[in-house]
Protein backbone atom coordinates (compact mmCIF):
# COMPACT_ATOMS: atom_id res chain seq x y z
CA UNK A 1 0.00 0.00 0.00
CA UNK A 2 1.23 3.31 -0.91
CA UNK A 3 2.09 6.12 1.88
CA UNK A 4 -0.60 8.22 2.69
CA UNK A 5 1.51 11.65 1.96
CA UNK A 6 -1.69 13.92 1.49
CA UNK A 7 -4.35 15.69 4.08
CA UNK A 8 -7.45 14.26 5.12
CA UNK A 9 -10.71 16.13 3.06
CA UNK A 10 -13.60 17.00 5.21
CA UNK A 11 -17.03 18.05 4.20
CA UNK A 12 -19.28 19.36 7.09
CA UNK A 13 -22.84 19.28 5.99
CA UNK A 14 -25.88 20.47 7.96
CA UNK A 15 -29.78 21.50 6.85
CA UNK A 16 -28.55 25.03 6.60
CA UNK A 17 -25.40 25.18 4.99
CA UNK A 18 -22.02 23.56 3.77
CA UNK A 19 -18.59 23.90 5.71
CA UNK A 20 -15.34 22.54 4.00
CA UNK A 21 -12.60 21.64 6.52
CA UNK A 22 -9.03 20.46 6.70
CA UNK A 23 -8.71 18.04 9.32
CA UNK A 24 -7.61 14.51 10.86
CA UNK A 25 -9.30 11.35 10.58
CA UNK A 26 -12.18 11.09 12.69
CA UNK A 27 -11.46 9.76 16.64
CA UNK A 28 -12.46 5.81 16.35
CA UNK A 29 -13.30 6.09 20.09
CA UNK A 30 -16.58 7.96 19.42
CA UNK A 31 -17.77 5.68 16.58
CA UNK A 32 -21.23 4.70 16.59
CA UNK A 33 -19.91 1.49 14.99
CA UNK A 34 -19.17 -1.98 16.53
CA UNK A 35 -15.08 -1.70 17.65
CA UNK A 36 -14.99 -5.50 16.97
CA UNK A 37 -14.08 -7.58 13.78
CA UNK A 38 -17.34 -9.42 12.32
CA UNK A 39 -20.54 -9.27 10.15
CA UNK A 40 -22.87 -6.63 12.05
CA UNK A 41 -26.73 -7.09 12.28
CA UNK A 42 -29.14 -6.11 9.22
CA UNK A 43 -32.51 -5.60 9.79
CA UNK A 44 -33.71 -7.25 6.29
CA UNK A 45 -31.19 -10.86 6.51
CA UNK A 46 -30.38 -13.71 8.70
CA UNK A 47 -26.60 -13.26 9.60
CA UNK A 48 -25.16 -15.17 7.22
CA UNK A 49 -22.25 -16.17 9.56
CA UNK A 50 -24.64 -17.16 12.05
CA UNK A 51 -22.53 -14.94 14.86
CA UNK A 52 -23.68 -11.09 14.28
CA UNK A 53 -22.51 -8.11 16.06
CA UNK A 54 -25.37 -6.23 16.87
CA UNK A 55 -25.83 -2.17 16.81
CA UNK A 56 -26.13 -0.16 19.87
CA UNK A 57 -28.43 3.16 19.48
CA UNK A 58 -29.60 2.51 15.66
CA UNK A 59 -30.43 -0.16 12.97
CA UNK A 60 -28.30 -0.54 9.65
CA UNK A 61 -30.68 -1.97 6.29
CA UNK A 62 -29.30 -3.22 3.53
CA UNK A 63 -31.43 -1.45 0.18
CA UNK A 64 -31.28 -2.71 -3.29
CA UNK A 65 -29.02 -0.35 -5.76
CA UNK A 66 -29.95 -2.65 -8.74
CA UNK A 67 -32.50 0.41 -10.08
CA UNK A 68 -29.31 2.32 -11.13
CA UNK A 69 -27.72 -0.51 -12.61
CA UNK A 70 -27.89 -1.90 -16.47
CA UNK A 71 -30.89 -4.55 -16.89
CA UNK A 72 -27.84 -7.31 -16.97
CA UNK A 73 -25.94 -6.20 -13.62
CA UNK A 74 -25.67 -9.33 -11.54
CA UNK A 75 -25.70 -7.33 -7.83
CA UNK A 76 -28.00 -8.14 -5.17
CA UNK A 77 -27.98 -6.61 -2.00
CA UNK A 78 -25.01 -6.11 0.19
CA UNK A 79 -24.09 -7.34 4.03
CA UNK A 80 -21.56 -4.76 5.98
CA UNK A 81 -19.30 -6.27 8.13
CA UNK A 82 -16.57 -4.20 10.46
CA UNK A 83 -12.58 -4.88 9.48
CA UNK A 84 -9.33 -3.45 10.49
CA UNK A 85 -6.27 -3.57 9.37
CA UNK A 86 -3.57 -6.22 9.29
CA UNK A 87 -5.56 -9.08 9.93
CA UNK A 88 -6.74 -11.79 7.57
CA UNK A 89 -10.32 -13.29 8.15
CA UNK A 90 -11.99 -15.94 6.41
CA UNK A 91 -15.88 -16.18 7.13
CA UNK A 92 -16.97 -18.82 4.89
CA UNK A 93 -19.64 -18.36 2.04
CA UNK A 94 -16.80 -16.96 -0.19
CA UNK A 95 -15.56 -14.00 2.36
CA UNK A 96 -12.21 -14.10 2.40
CA UNK A 97 -10.43 -10.38 3.54
CA UNK A 98 -6.35 -10.41 3.24
CA UNK A 99 -4.74 -8.38 6.00
CA UNK A 100 -3.61 -5.60 3.18
CA UNK A 101 -6.62 -5.88 0.19
CA UNK A 102 -5.16 -4.80 -3.17
CA UNK A 103 -7.47 -1.60 -3.04
CA UNK A 104 -9.22 0.03 -0.43
CA UNK A 105 -6.65 -0.10 2.71
CA UNK A 106 -7.20 1.78 5.80
CA UNK A 107 -4.15 3.49 6.79
CA UNK A 108 -4.07 2.13 10.85
CA UNK A 109 -4.56 -0.70 12.25
CA UNK A 110 -6.43 0.32 14.97
CA UNK A 111 -9.43 1.68 12.94
CA UNK A 112 -12.76 0.13 12.66
CA UNK A 113 -14.08 0.38 9.07
CA UNK A 114 -17.60 -0.68 8.36
CA UNK A 115 -16.72 -2.07 5.15
CA UNK A 116 -19.66 -3.62 2.51
CA UNK A 117 -19.43 -6.99 0.87
CA UNK A 118 -21.39 -6.96 -2.74
CA UNK A 119 -23.34 -9.94 -3.39
CA UNK A 120 -24.31 -11.22 -6.52
CA UNK A 121 -28.48 -11.84 -6.79
CA UNK A 122 -27.72 -15.43 -6.53
CA UNK A 123 -26.52 -15.04 -3.57
CA UNK A 124 -22.86 -15.34 -4.00
CA UNK A 125 -19.96 -13.09 -2.63
CA UNK A 126 -18.18 -11.48 -5.53
CA UNK A 127 -14.52 -10.85 -5.41
CA UNK A 128 -13.69 -12.90 -2.75
CA UNK A 129 -15.68 -10.48 -0.52
CA UNK A 130 -13.42 -7.51 -1.46
CA UNK A 131 -15.69 -5.71 -3.11
CA UNK A 132 -17.01 -3.19 -1.14
CA UNK A 133 -19.97 -1.45 -2.51
CA UNK A 134 -23.23 -1.02 -1.18
CA UNK A 135 -26.51 1.08 -0.18
CA UNK A 136 -27.51 0.77 3.63
CA UNK A 137 -30.02 3.11 5.62
CA UNK A 138 -28.83 3.94 8.62
CA UNK A 139 -31.66 4.63 11.48
CA UNK A 140 -30.75 5.75 14.70
CA UNK A 141 -33.23 5.92 18.09
CA UNK A 142 -32.76 9.44 18.26
CA UNK A 143 -31.27 12.90 16.50
CA UNK A 144 -27.84 12.94 16.41
CA UNK A 145 -24.69 14.70 14.82
CA UNK A 146 -22.72 12.76 12.95
CA UNK A 147 -18.84 12.73 11.30
CA UNK A 148 -18.73 10.34 8.38
CA UNK A 149 -15.80 9.07 6.98
CA UNK A 150 -14.89 7.74 4.04
CA UNK A 151 -12.03 5.67 2.98
CA UNK A 152 -11.00 4.99 -0.52
CA UNK A 153 -13.54 6.93 -3.12
CA UNK A 154 -11.41 6.96 -6.15
CA UNK A 155 -14.55 6.98 -8.89
CA UNK A 156 -17.66 9.82 -8.99
CA UNK A 157 -19.43 8.38 -11.53
CA UNK A 158 -23.64 8.98 -11.08
CA UNK A 159 -25.35 8.41 -8.11
CA UNK A 160 -22.31 6.15 -6.41
CA UNK A 161 -20.23 7.19 -3.77
CA UNK A 162 -23.06 9.82 -2.21
CA UNK A 163 -25.05 10.51 1.05
CA UNK A 164 -28.52 10.23 -1.15
CA UNK A 165 -31.26 10.83 2.29
CA UNK A 166 -31.03 12.35 4.88
CA UNK A 167 -34.30 11.76 7.83
CA UNK A 168 -35.83 10.15 4.58
CA UNK A 169 -35.39 13.42 2.54
CA UNK A 170 -33.46 13.23 -0.39
CA UNK A 171 -29.86 14.76 0.02
CA UNK A 172 -27.64 13.62 -3.00
CA UNK A 173 -24.53 14.48 -1.92
CA UNK A 174 -21.90 12.97 -4.02
CA UNK A 175 -18.30 12.60 -3.18
CA UNK A 176 -15.72 13.67 -5.24
CA UNK A 177 -13.03 11.21 -6.50
CA UNK A 178 -9.82 11.45 -4.84
CA UNK A 179 -6.45 9.45 -4.46
CA UNK A 180 -5.65 6.49 -3.62
CA UNK A 181 -6.80 5.57 0.16
CA UNK A 182 -8.00 9.18 0.45
CA UNK A 183 -10.19 9.66 3.21
CA UNK A 184 -13.25 12.35 2.86
CA UNK A 185 -15.24 13.52 6.13
CA UNK A 186 -18.58 14.64 5.63
CA UNK A 187 -20.43 16.19 8.99
CA UNK A 188 -24.27 16.11 9.21
CA UNK A 189 -26.69 17.53 12.49
CA UNK A 190 -29.66 16.93 13.59
CA UNK A 191 -30.14 13.10 11.52
CA UNK A 192 -32.37 10.72 12.63
CA UNK A 193 -31.56 8.25 9.30
CA UNK A 194 -28.98 8.75 6.69
CA UNK A 195 -28.86 6.77 3.09
CA UNK A 196 -25.80 5.86 1.44
CA UNK A 197 -24.33 4.55 -1.52
CA UNK A 198 -20.45 3.15 -0.60
CA UNK A 199 -18.78 2.68 -3.85
CA UNK A 200 -19.26 1.54 -7.46
CA UNK A 201 -19.68 -1.82 -8.69
CA UNK A 202 -17.62 -1.38 -12.15
CA UNK A 203 -21.24 0.13 -14.24
CA UNK A 204 -20.86 3.38 -15.64
CA UNK A 205 -17.35 4.11 -14.11
CA UNK A 206 -15.35 7.27 -14.78
CA UNK A 207 -12.37 5.62 -14.46
CA UNK A 208 -11.70 2.52 -17.01
CA UNK A 209 -9.94 0.54 -14.62
CA UNK A 210 -12.97 0.35 -12.38
CA UNK A 211 -15.20 -1.39 -14.70
CA UNK A 212 -13.63 -4.63 -13.69
CA UNK A 213 -13.19 -4.12 -10.31
CA UNK A 214 -15.40 -2.19 -9.09
CA UNK A 215 -14.40 0.78 -6.72
CA UNK A 216 -14.60 0.38 -3.43
CA UNK A 217 -15.13 2.58 -0.07
CA UNK A 218 -15.40 1.73 3.37
CA UNK A 219 -17.57 4.29 6.15
CA UNK A 220 -16.73 5.13 9.63
CA UNK A 221 -19.76 7.15 11.50
CA UNK A 222 -18.59 8.62 15.01
CA UNK A 223 -20.47 11.36 17.00
CA UNK A 224 -19.54 14.56 15.96
CA UNK A 225 -17.23 16.88 17.80
CA UNK A 226 -17.02 20.64 18.11
CA UNK A 227 -14.47 22.12 15.41
CA UNK A 228 -13.91 25.35 13.83
CA UNK A 229 -14.93 25.82 10.58
CA UNK A 230 -15.31 28.75 8.08
CA UNK A 231 -19.27 27.93 6.21
CA UNK A 232 -19.89 28.14 2.54
CA UNK A 233 -22.34 28.72 0.36
CA UNK A 234 -23.89 25.01 -1.56
CA UNK A 235 -21.97 26.02 -4.61
CA UNK A 236 -18.98 25.84 -2.83
CA UNK A 237 -18.91 21.93 -2.74
CA UNK A 238 -17.30 22.07 -6.47
CA UNK A 239 -14.13 22.97 -4.53
CA UNK A 240 -13.70 20.33 -2.77
CA UNK A 241 -12.59 18.39 -6.17
CA UNK A 242 -9.48 20.84 -6.62
CA UNK A 243 -7.83 19.60 -3.08
CA UNK A 244 -4.72 18.02 -3.60
CA UNK A 245 -4.52 14.44 -1.80
CA UNK A 246 -1.74 11.50 -1.75
CA UNK A 247 -0.56 10.46 -5.43
CA UNK A 248 -2.42 7.36 -6.88
CA UNK A 249 -0.19 4.03 -6.56
CA UNK A 250 -0.24 2.05 -9.76
CA UNK A 251 -1.94 -0.80 -8.97
CA UNK A 252 -4.37 -1.80 -11.29
CA UNK A 253 -6.82 -3.95 -9.10
CA UNK A 254 -8.97 -1.98 -6.36
CA UNK A 255 -11.66 -3.76 -4.68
Amino acid sequence: MANFKGFVKVLTVSTVGLTLLAGAESANAQSFLPQEEGEVELTNLICLTGDCIAPKGFTITSLDYSQDLPDDANYGVSRFFMDSKGTANDYGFGIKFKADDAGTNPHSSEIYWGRPVAFDKDGNAIENGELEVGRFLFTFDEKVSLDLSFLDVEESKGAFSSILKVNGNDFNQSLPAGADDNIQNVSLTNVKSFEVQLGNPGINSDITKFQKTGDGVNIQVAAKTPEPAATFSFAALAVAGMFGVAKRRKSTKHA
